[in-house]
């Protein structure tokens, strides 16, 4: 996978004269990061606590700049980061108590990070750039209220006083905003109107005087960046019919000429890090998932592998996840990326019986990220899809019920504001046996919620935090993990459909975990829930079948790494992701492309 994507890239991607095109890191470490002015460094996040962190090209070492990263609760994490013009210094955003979030600021050299700006209002201080002078920061803050208007601002470095450079109104910008080298413009990209799947570009002045359009196209124009001389922009655009990096000239804040194509950069493309001082840019290509839908034969009650994992479907290899059968058996559904542009996400429907495939693109869903489309299941009538999921133009997510027909869309259940009582999007839904309701999890409670009164009620709380869900196949029982004090998931317990009090099936000794991305699944005929085995590093993946009853488990190993398992209604049949081990982003530059 990843020698044919290589071989790929640099057949799309032959120099011209001077340009020179090359990969530099792979994979990309934890991403959301940017290269140093100097060229030395990239940061990004290290995801095995959150922490900020940064790759050294020049020797190859990685190191955390901060050490409050944790899943554990209330958990803390680094988000966003960008560089000081001395390359001296890193602004990110931290999240603390898992949603409760600050710009903050901390040294390469290790020094204790200051806090520059926190406010409970807004829900995402975002930095974009930093001025040449080392005084400011171009920040994107994105308010919890809906009524309120995100902002454009600058951050003062001093004090972290703000000054409101652009209020949005109810249209939404992209984070990757970029300021000229001389501090007189931003540049953005801006939906066309509210709700729009495409994008224009706008300049504007830093001292008030002016705002225009910058570029204008029926295209998809997005993520601008002046180049360090300030003269001109380069921007992604999807107008000649795939994502290019094209080019414009500016000259005291008016468009100079038309934007002329720089390279064909290719579907795999992954976004824009930025330049460095000697204008080399870098940018992502890969999937993030670098995974494939597999198909396998077992039997549970042998403990015998039948037939071997098997790869449905070799359409766009490396960018397929999440599979579910539909209820009759005849259809396996999956979450798939065919773009890492927004809007790339699709589900694919698949006929059991021919092989034959359709994409259903689920209308006027943001599917930005990789956490914006998840968890989707097929209803007891086979005509529609539950994801969670952010609606375009809301910054909170919800489940929502798409057609599989037309991949028009109804939202069910919508986030909360998190307060400090209550908090949490929806999360792993399950329908009831007869469709009338779901049940799902918000933060540690399992909730159900009646379709046709819209009446929503608490089945349990938990003392700790709860995952995953699966409504058993008579519709009587709900199965779940519930962690431990670390947060870990290590008891598998059911719990009456109707409510009342759960029993305990299985549970780990102190200090180990299940693999909690295989999912919690019902053999069809109700006897056995099937999870991930203890959770072990560099061991290839258990599968453990407990009886509904409580007892030991039998345990299954199909030799591979497995997450988002799906049972098929045969009870033989198991579908799951396969993540590819080699494959997976990777950072490349551009250089010597500039005029």
């Amino acid at each position: 996978m990843a020698a044919t994507l290589v071989f790929l890239l640099v057949s799309l991607l032959m120099p011209t004269e001077g340009m020179v095109i090359r990969q530099v890191l792979a994979p990309a470490l934890g991403g959301l990061g940017t290269p140093s002015p100097d060229g030395r460094y990239l940061s990004y996040v290290n995801w095995t606590k959150g922490n900020l962190a940064v790759h050294d090209f020049k020797t190859g070492e990685n190191r955390d700049l901060t050490d409050e990263g944790t899943w554990d609760k209330p958990m803390q994490h680094c988000d966003v980061s960008i560089w000081s013009p001395d390359s001296r210094q890193v602004a990110y955003c931290w999240f603390k108590k898992g949603n409760d979030p600050e710009l903050r600021i901390v040294g390469l050299d290790g020094s204790k990070p200051r806090v520059l700006y926190a406010n409970e209002e807004v829900s995402y201080p975002q930095p974009a750039a930093w001025s040449q002078d080392g005084k400011y920061i171009l920040a994107l803050l994105g308010k919890k209220d809906e009524s309120q208007e995100d902002q454009i601002v600058l951050v003062s470095v001093a004090d972290g006083s703000l000054r409101v450079l652009k209020s949005l109104g109810e249209r939404h910008c992209c984070p990757n905003m970029s300021l000229s080298p001389d501090g007189r413009y931003v540049v953005f990209d801006l939906e066309e109107k509210e709700g729009s799947e495409k994008r224009d570009i706008y300049l504007l002045a830093t001292d008030g005087s002016s705002e225009m359009p910058l570029v204008e196209h029926p295209a998809d124009d997005t993520a601008p960046y002046w180049t360090p001389d300030g003269k001109r922009i380069v921007f992604v655009s999807d107008r000649s019919g795939s994502n290019d990096l094209w080019m414009l000239d500016v000259d005291d804040g008016r468009p100079k000429g038309t934007p002329t194509q720089v390279k064909e950069i290719g579907s795999h493309f992954g976004g824009l890090k930025g330049f460095t001082r000697d204008g080399s840019l870098y940018y992502s290509v890969g999937t993030p998932y670098a995974a494939d839908v597999y198909v396998a034969t077992l039997d549970f009650e042998a403990g015998k592998v039948l037939a071997s994992p098997t790869k449905i479907s070799l359409r766009f290899e490396g960018s397929n996840f999440a599979p579910f059968w539909s209820p009759d058996g005849k259809y396996l559904a999956y979450a798939a990326l065919r773009s890492a542009q927004e809007g790339g996400y699709v589900l694919v429907i698949r006929s059991v019986e021919t092989g034959e495939e359709r994409d259903l693109s689920p209308k006027s869903l943001r599917m930005g990220g990789a956490h914006s489309f998840w968890a989707p299941r097929w209803s007891p009538d086979g005509r529609s899809i539950f994801v969670i999921a952010q609606v375009k133009g809301r910054r909170q997510h919800g489940l929502h019920l798409i057609d599989v027909q037309t991949g028009d869309f109804t939202t069910i259940v919508q986030d909360k504001l998190r307060t400090e009582e209550a908090t949490a999007a929806p999360r792993w839904p399950v329908f009831s046996k007869d469709g009338k309701q779901i049940y799902y999890l918000r933060d540690r409670s399992i909730m159900a919620l009646n379709l046709e009164t819209g009446r929503e009620r608490e089945l349990y709380r938990a003392n700790s935090d709860i995952y995953r869900l699966a409504c058993s196949p008579d519709g009587r029982r709900l199965a779940f993990f519930e962690a431990s004090q670390a947060g870990d998931p290590t008891v598998v317990k059911t719990i009456p459909a109707s409510g009342g009090e759960p029993r305990e099936l299985f549970t780990l000794q102190e200090g180990k975990s299940f693999r909690g991305g295989v999912g919690i699944s019902w053999t069809p005929d109700g006897r056995h829930v099937v999870v991930g085995g203890q959770d072990a590093d560099d061991e290839p993946d258990e599968l453990w079948s407990i009886p509904a009853t409580g007892g030991e488990p039998r345990k299954l190993n199909l030799g591979v790494k497995v997450s988002h398992l799906a049972l098929h209604p045969d009870g033989r049949r198991i579908a799951f992701t396969r993540s590819d081990p080699k494959g997976g982003s990777q950072i490349w530059v551009m250089e010597n492309f500039l005029p």
